[in-house]
């Protein structure tokens, strides 16, 4: 017997814990330029409570600068490597009004997660627009996103099996995804930058999803 679109939507909220790529950086777009790096760490509830690191390298296309990112996250209260988000994305600004921005990202991930009842491995992709203030010392944004679990391959484990001994491992087409509404803001001071996200989720039905609100906090250092 395959999978249930209720038992593929919950191993979707699990790996959603690993979900959403490319969080431990909080870009101060002002401060965008080729050839310049930012590394990162980030601490908090994403929306399980996470640990990232990353970096971005900003380059110039055409006219545009666009910050090429790469992401690891892992759990902080069971560092399990079973339990894991890894990400690559790409940010840049597209409209400018003095010091306001309308700004987008879009990022692609691969995530795991393992529990008594199964395996899984998943692929996504997100989408994230920020428009607000990007100011050379502050900046504060509006942050609208949405994360698409786009495949899941699911093993199931003993436990699982001696309930349900018909279930059939395999790749299933992820049936979620989730709306992300919240606020970006930071500081900055010569090569650093201390940044705060805060924002709730819902699922694509609308449901109110546990933990309703995401927090983080990084900490970033160019050269």
């Amino acid at each position: 017997m395959k999978p249930s679109i209720l038992f593929l939507l919950f191993v979707t909220m699990a790996t959603g814990g690993l979900a959403v790529p490319v969080r431990a950086q909080t870009s101060n777009f002002q401060h965008a330029e080729a050839g310049r790096y930012d590394v990162s760490l980030a601490f908090g509830l994403d929306p399980a409570v996470v640990t990232s690191v990353g970096i971005t390298r900003w380059t110039g296309v055409g006219d545009r600068v666009v910050g090429l990112s790469l992401e690891g996250t892992l759990p902080v209260a069971d560092l399990d490597v079973h339990d894991y988000r890894v990400g690559a994305g790409a940010s840049m600004s597209l409209v400018r009004f003095g010091t306001f921005l309308l700004a987008t990202r879009l990022g692609l991930s691969a995530r795991g997660t393992q529990n008594v009842h199964f395996t899984a491995h998943g692929f996504g992709a997100d989408l994230a627009a920020f428009f607000g203030h990007y100011g050379q010392r502050t900046f504060a944004a509006v942050e609208l996103g949405y994360d698409k679990a786009v495949l899941e391959h699911i093993e199931h484990r003993p436990f699982y099996l001696a309930n349900y001994p018909d279930a059939v491992d395999g790749w299933y087409k992820a049936p979620a995804g989730t709306f992300r509404f919240g606020l970006t803001t930071g500081v900055s001071r010569g090569r650093m930058s201390l940044g705060l996200r805060a924002y709730i989720v819902r699922s694509e039905g609308w449901e109110e999803l546990m933990p309703p609100l995401g927090t983080t906090m990084s900490l970033s250092c160019s050269f």
